[in-house]
């Protein structure tokens, strides 16, 4: 991983319940999770991850920046940064599609 090698860490298993930012509304400090001790990957449950913790447990991060990988069915995280009062703007439409010969 790339961001491994920058110094950046991944945290399996958790889920992001706050999203901290400095009073002018422009820069991240941090966030608070709480941990799951595990999560379902391909089908399969795994629960040997780097960064996971027992489930549960809560905790704030404190970072400089922050890469919020939602994936899909995140509407509760984007609620939560509205409610936090984070800046979002929508993504312009992408189609992509696949030619086989």
């Amino acid at each position: 991983f790339e961001l491994r090698r920058l110094g950046g860490e991944i945290y399996f298993g958790a889920k992001m319940t706050k999203i901290h930012v400095d009073d002018g509304m422009d820069s991240v400090t941090g966030i608070d999770v709480e941990y799951a001790d595990s999560f379902e990957k391909g089908g399969k449950v795994e629960t040997d991850l780097p960064k996971a913790k027992e489930s549960g447990t809560m905790e704030t991060i404190h970072a400089d920046a922050v890469v919020l990988a939602t994936g899909h069915s995140a509407r509760d995280v984007y609620e939560g940064l509205h409610r936090d009062g984070v800046k979002l703007e929508p993504k312009g439409f992408a189609a992509g599609f696949r030619v086989e010969h």
